[in-house]
């Protein structure tokens, strides 16, 4: 079943787990497409299949040697803002240090 779920182990240790499918059909295309919620700045994860068998190292890898070769940076310059279609386009960020950013972040679903 898809969604997260917070649960606590035999241990007492509280345990979260994120389940989505890794393809699904685009909402605009109608098309296949990878989902990637398998890498990202997440610590101390496992990553399985629905099995519970781990997905194996080299096609982790696999996933991030491809994330590099598709990146394309955006060239930011002051008062820049973009925003990006969550159905179409894998997003990320890079780490900066500026304590004189200012961050103005809203989500929504597509009504149209």
């Amino acid at each position: 079943m898809a969604g997260s779920v917070v649960r606590f182990d035999e241990n007492d240790v509280m345990v979260n787990e994120f389940v989505a499918p890794a393809v699904v059909t685009t909402k605009w295309s109608g098309e296949p497409a990878f989902v990637n919620s398998l890498r990202g700045p997440y610590p101390n994860i496992t990553t399985t299949f629905e099995d519970d068998t781990p997905i194996p190292l080299d096609v982790l890898d696999e996933i991030d040697a491809l994330h590099a070769r598709f990146t394309q940076e955006i060239p930011w310059q002051g008062g820049d803002f973009v925003m990006i279609d969550n159905t179409r386009y894998l997003h990320g960020r890079r780490r900066f240090d500026d304590p004189r950013r200012k961050t103005y972040c809203t989500m929504s679903l597509a009504n149209f």
